[in-house]
Formats: C-alpha cells, structure tokens, sequence
C-alpha cells in the first residue's frame, strides 16, 4: 500500500500548484492578448471597461508584491507575464475610449 506522509504530501503539492502558476504566467498573457489586438487594432475600445482591466492591472500588482516579499518565484513569474498586457490594454482604453 502507496502511503505519503504529510512532509511528502506538502512538498508534492507545492511542485504540482507551482507547475499551475508557471502554466497560468503562460496562459493568461495569451487570454488577455487578444483583446489588446483588438483595441490597437481596430483604434476603438468601445464596450471595454477600464475598471474591470483596472482592477485585473491592481491585482497582479498586488500578488506580484506579495511573490517577491515572500520570494515566491511562480507568483513573481505569473504576474510579471501578464502585467504587461493589461498595461497595454488601459493605455488602448485611454486612448480610444
């Protein structure tokens, strides 16, 4: 019978919900992309809500300063992918809004 004492079962955890915020640094600047293109390209950001990308923007701000104090690299990789983007989008919002 496979048994994992709780030290194992922490450290598995840990790898398996790292391995889930490296994917989620990945795929959350390729979900939110999209709508950039949309903006710089069509020069229009009608029906796009600077509060919503504002609140998204705060948020990475948030969780990337909470990665670094704790020198939590997955959490640090994540939001620095993604903070670009939503930069990109209230800056396409300012400007064709």
């Amino acid at each position: 019978m496979l048994t994992l004492d709780r030290a194992e079962f922490k450290k598995n955890l840990t790898k398996y919900l790292d391995r889930m915020f490296y994917l989620g640094g990945i795929i959350s600047p390729l979900i939110a992309s999209p709508q950039a293109y949309k903006i710089f390209v069509s020069k229009s950001a009608t029906g796009v809500a600077i509060e919503t990308w504002s609140l998204y923007f705060l948020g990475a701000v948030c969780m990337l300063i909470y990665g670094l104090v704790h020198n939590q690299k997955p959490l640090i990789f994540m939001n620095t992918t993604v903070l670009p983007i939503y930069f990109l989008i209230i800056m396409g919002i300012i400007l064709y809004g």
